[in-house]
């Protein structure tokens, strides 16, 4: 604008005002024409896979922008998808899929694993048993793509990771997850009725099937729990979570026994739920280490048990 100023001896207030007025009479013009469609459905699995990435970044950096975005894009789907208490795929359909089911309760399990909220965990649990009831087979030990009274003549099912995780893959590594958390060996019994399905393909395609490898190896590697009793807004509490979140420990299983928590039951929390003091329970398969009470020594435990991941 200055340039043009001084090149034609003009104030630039001029300059600015013909510009300003140029546009408005082509926006004028751009909004008597027929705009093209635009595609504004919410699709449930896509935006599940971005919430989960949501949490990624929230557990790496701690930016509050990240977690919050994930809380209300998750928001959004229960509102804009979950109808007649089935998750449909897309906001304007009335079809589901299990990649909307699996994606969507790993998302939840994803979200609760960054704020220890209890709201998050009870809505994981809910979609995770009801991908079990809506598209587990007991006879042929599978996770269909549709729905058990699908009209189809036959049921998909698939195996294999195209382009995003294998749907079937993520549903078991939920309800795997599920019974980490509750101890509920049903549970336990179709994640290994749905591992012996593809254990020929693990053997033989190990990377044409990645997801149901990661399954393989949560079951197999050894499994670290982390409780966190006390007060949420207490600066150890805050301190260690952080900590916590932000290495890289696959085979981690994360919760808090303390305020709205207290009405959860789950195996790690018995006996510690009295706790009112900020302390840090590290466990190895729901054998746990004398409580950490200092943000120094939790941070040693981490680097001894992230050794073997970096």
């Amino acid at each position: 604008m200055e340039e043009i100023a001084v090149d034609k001896n003009l104030p630039i207030q001029e300059i600015e005002d013909t510009v300003n007025n140029i546009k408005n009479e082509l926006m004028s013009k751009r909004n008597s024409r027929v705009k093209p469609l635009t595609d504004k459905k919410i699709i449930s699995s896509w935006n599940s896979l971005l919430i989960s990435s949501l949490c990624e970044a929230y557990n790496i950096t701690n930016e509050e922008k990240y977690i919050k975005q994930a809380q209300n894009s998750a928001e959004s789907i229960l509102k804009s998808c979950f109808k007649n208490n089935n998750l449909n795929h897309t906001s304007e359909g009335e079809i589901c899929f299990l990649e909307d089911y699996s994606y969507f309760s790993k998302c939840l399990f994803d979200i609760y694993n960054s704020t220890l909220n209890t709201y998050w965990y009870e809505l994981a649990e809910k979609f995770t048993n009801s991908t079990i009831d809506k598209f587990w087979d007991e006879n042929e030990k599978v996770f269909f793509d549709t729905f058990k009274n699908d009209d189809l003549i036959l049921r998909p099912k698939g195996f294999f990771d195209p382009m995003v995780p294998n749907p079937a893959a993520i549903a078991a590594q939920n309800t795997y997850k599920l019974y980490k958390y509750n101890g509920n060996n049903k549970l336990l019994t179709i994640v290994g009725d749905s591992l012996k399905k593809v254990s020929s393909l693990l053997n033989k395609n190990p990377l044409d099937v990645p997801s149901w490898y990661k399954l393989y190896y949560q079951m197999e590697e050894e499994q670290i729990e982390i409780l966190i009793s006390g007060h949420k807004r207490d600066k150890l509490f805050l301190e260690a979570k952080k900590n916590i979140l932000s290495r890289y420990l696959p085979n981690l299983l994360f919760t808090s026994s303390n305020g709205k928590d207290s009405e959860m039951n789950l195996p790690i929390m018995k006996g510690r739920k009295n706790d009112q003091k900020t302390k840090i329970y590290i466990c190895k398969n729901y054998v746990c280490d004398i409580p950490l009470e200092n943000i120094n020594e939790l941070i040693e435990q981490l680097d001894i048990i992230s050794g073997s991941y970096k």
